[in-house]
């Protein structure tokens, strides 16, 4: 290839992307857009729930487990269950358990964002699962604030020799 081709092919490519659209999002002031199929967070049914233990034996992680909780049904007498806990640390959202239930009891969210600072915080016991996940609020737009040159520390060269020569 010749030294003028080698120049020109990437200018060509430049100009070309010029004029198409912008792919990304100005994220954390903008909500990206998410399709209804997406494998997001998982929502737990308790009431669907048979306690069978095919989301547990499905999932290849070992993300989920279950765990005895007490029901009240009546006023006398207290029965344990076996629900789903799931725990998103571990979790690669292959959405086996959501397939393989039965009774559909567990189900897939739009909800993408599960950061943390702790990840404890990432196990979700079956009352967590269970609620509804909250739309995340958007931050707004940050405001443009104009500085003076003047009034910014070290503006200007005055200031900058006299340090220079304190040596």
């Amino acid at each position: 290839m010749s030294v003028v081709v080698r120049t020109l092919k990437p200018l060509c490519l430049a100009f070309t992307h010029m004029f198409r659209r912008v792919f990304t999002i100005k994220y954390p002031f903008q909500a990206p857009v998410i399709e209804d199929d997406y494998r997001g967070r998982i929502q737990f049914f308790p009431e669907r729930c048979i306690s069978c233990g095919i989301c547990e034996s499905v999932c290849p992680t070992a993300a989920i487990k279950l765990v005895e909780v007490k029901e009240l049904e009546g006023f006398s007498e207290v029965k344990k269950f076996k629900k789903p806990q799931l725990d998103f640390g571990r979790c690669c959202f292959c959405n086996f358990c959501v397939d393989y239930c039965p009774s559909e009891a567990l189900k897939s969210t739009w909800l993408v964002e599960l950061a943390e600072y702790e990840k404890s915080k990432l196990t979700y016991t079956p009352y967590k699962l269970s609620k509804q996940p909250e739309r995340p609020k958007l931050l707004p737009k940050p405001k443009l604030v104009k500085l003076e040159i003047s009034k910014v520390r070290g503006a200007g060269h005055a200031p900058l020799k006299k340090e220079r020569g304190k040596k």
